[in-house]
């Protein structure tokens, strides 16, 4: 990767949401269902999801349930 950020390691999705927060998880899916599991370790937040629906396009939605939960903190 020439020391670019790939802004994943070992499985974990390692990033920043939109206000800056950092956070590392994994989304994923299969037939008939999806899970979406994020830490926020500064905050001492987990955020996990669980759905019957194999790709339920809710991760803008999700965004701003967590940065409602977190700005209220």
């Amino acid at each position: 990767m020439a020391g670019n950020s790939t802004y994943y390691g070992l499985g974990w999705q390692v990033s920043q949401d939109a206000k800056g927060r950092k956070f590392f998880g994994h989304v994923g899916n299969g037939v008939g269902g999806y899970a979406n599991f994020f830490v926020y370790p500064k905050e001492q937040v987990v955020f996990s999801i669980l759905i019957n629906c194999t790709d339920p396009k809710i991760q803008e939605d999700l965004g701003a349930v967590i940065d409602s939960i977190l700005s209220a903190k």
